[in-house]
């Protein structure tokens, strides 16, 4: 009687660790959805990145999104220790500084990363951001 039940509590376990392992989210804080678009001068951005740096910092996240053709993203929250990779969509709740970083090969008047003026705060719900940068000088 007692071998059964120590191979099902075994088997409890494992598939326990098994469920937190394929959990893209597990380790991290809670994540609530951001999405939103980048535009310049009223016209939405063609690609990029933009960055998070939370204040005060949430240590061991790395926060960004990456930015569509369209202007268009979605923010995503990665373990820096984890090594496979996984990334969870959503942000904590927090203020940020967020830096647009331009793709490769943009425009010459563009190709320096852009830090918004204000920071960006993230609500503990469902988040819908407009990022508006600066004209770009010429």
């Amino acid at each position: 009687m007692r071998a059964p039940l120590c191979f099902l509590a075994a088997l409890v376990l494992l598939s326990a660790a098994g469920c937190r392992g394929s959990n893209p989210s597990a380790g991290l804080p809670t994540l609530h959805l951001v999405k939103g678009s980048v535009t310049r001068s009223g016209q939405p951005v063609n690609g990029g990145l933009l960055t998070f740096q939370p204040d005060p910092d949430i240590p061991g996240t790395i926060i960004n999104a990456e930015v569509g053709a369209d202007g268009r993203f979605e923010v995503q929250t990665a373990d820096s220790a984890a090594r496979d990779g996984k990334r969870a969509k959503g942000a904590p709740a927090a203020v940020y500084r967020v830096t647009y970083h331009p793709p490769l090969g943009a425009d010459q008047a563009a190709v320096f990363p852009t830090r918004l003026p204000k920071p960006v705060r993230v609500e503990a719900n469902e988040n819908q951001l407009a990022v508006e940068l600066p004209a770009a000088k010429k």
